[in-house]
């Protein structure tokens, strides 16, 4: 969890070359107890922050299902967003932890950038997560995979369909 908010602002495409999360691969390598995906014994930048799911490993860090065009019938939804700026973090010190943990309010305040974007880092893709509606991503590659294919969507079958027979 410290190494995800130490490179929440690393873009994902920089993640092979980034200083920060190329420590954070070599410190959670020399963790015994680490049980994340690895390559050769040792944690990547490639495998870090992955699940253990097969196919976790393959592809880019994000879904590319977040960066396509969602149609919603006749009105095409680009999928970029304000994101808060880089380095505007809350929770820091421990009075202000303390009070969100007693169930006082937040003190701080979100900054977005004033251009909305494509997500392009762990910070990007919380402010997805914490706003979004629970069916959200599952009905935008459903809308993105109909409209390439609208058989895409259909059940195939793999045994023939049972005959009618007359009564």
């Amino acid at each position: 969890m410290y190494w995800q908010a130490v490179t929440r602002d690393v873009p994902f495409d920089e993640y092979e070359t980034n200083p920060l999360t190329m420590a954070a691969a070599a410190d959670l390598s020399a963790s015994p107890d680490f049980r994340g995906p690895k390559v050769g014994g040792k944690v990547t930048t490639a495998t870090l922050f992955r699940g253990q799911a097969p196919g976790d490993l393959v592809g880019p860090y994000l879904s590319q299902f977040l960066l396509k065009t969602a149609p919603y019938g006749t009105t095409p939804i680009v999928q970029t967003q304000r994101n808060p700026v880089a380095g505007n973090d809350h929770m820091t010190a421990y009075g202000e932890w303390l009070n969100v943990q007693n169930g006082g309010a937040p003190t701080g305040v979100n900054v977005f950038d004033p251009v909305r974007r494509y997500i392009r880092t762990a910070r990007d893709l919380v402010e997805w997560l914490r706003v979004d509606f629970t069916y959200q991503g599952a009905l935008n590659a459903y809308n993105i995979l109909t409209a390439m294919n609208p058989l895409a969507t259909r059940p195939t079958r793999t045994t023939p369909m049972p005959r009618k027979t007359a009564r």
